[in-house]
This record gives structure tokens, C-alpha cells and sequence, in this order.
């Protein structure tokens, strides 16, 4: 082989080289920002978690809404197995939707009747 064949050969293989570091470079950063990201959720899921416990544990029976026999006992042990089975932000989720956003509805309608008399 002669200098420029070598020389060509060198540069096309540092090339390759230099491209798969950069593409491995890269990927390695966006695993750790998905990482990073996946954990971010978690937290603020059970930070949601940890206060619609609260919540329903400091919430008056009867301002439930109707939904159960014993509404704050039920919610209390459905927000309890969902940390257990690992499914706690979406119990936090469905406990805002179900009470504490009709909490907030009710809030409402009561300022708007409020205002209007």
C-alpha cells in the first residue's frame, strides 16, 4: 500500500470512529435526561400522593361525595393499596378528579351565588 491509500484508510476509519463516539455520546445523554425525567414524575406523583392523603385524612365524612358506604375509610385504603401495589400517582390523580376537584366546583358555585345576591 502506498502513503495515500494508508492515509485515506486511517482518516475513513478515524472518521467512523469519531462518529460512533459522538452517537454513543449522545445517547448516553438522553438516557440520562429520560432517567432523570422518569424520576422528576415520580416524585411529583407521590408529593400529589402524599397530599391528597392528607387531604382525605383531615376531610370531614360528609364532605365526600356520595360514592361509598363509608367514603373517607374506603379512599383512605385505596390510597393505601395503591402505594403498596405501586400505582399511587394514579390514585392521587383519581382521588383529585373524583373529590377534590368537585371540592373545588362546589367552591365555585357557592362564590358565584354569593356574588350574585
Amino acid at each position: 500500500m502506498n502513503d495515500a491509500a494508508t492515509g485515506a484508510f486511517l482518516l475513513f476509519f478515524i472518521g467512523i470512529y469519531l462518529f460512533v463516539m459522538v452517537v454513543f455520546m449522545i445517547m448516553w445523554v438522553m438516557i440520562w435526561a429520560f432517567t432523570i425525567a422518569l424520576i422528576l414524575l415520580m416524585l411529583a406523583g407521590f408529593v400529589l400522593w402524599v397530599f391528597m392523603l392528607i387531604d382525605c385524612i383531615n376531610r370531614e365524612e360528609d364532605d365526600f361525595p356520595p360514592m361509598f358506604d363509608n367514603p373517607k375509610n374506603t379512599w383512605i385504603l385505596i390510597l393505601a393499596i395503591s402505594f403498596a401495589v405501586g400505582f399511587y400517582w394514579l390514585a392521587a390523580i383519581i382521588y383529585y378528579l373524583m373529590v377534590k376537584q368537585k371540592d373545588k366546583e362546589e367552591a365555585r358555585s357557592e362564590k358565584q351565588e354569593a356574588r350574585s345576591k
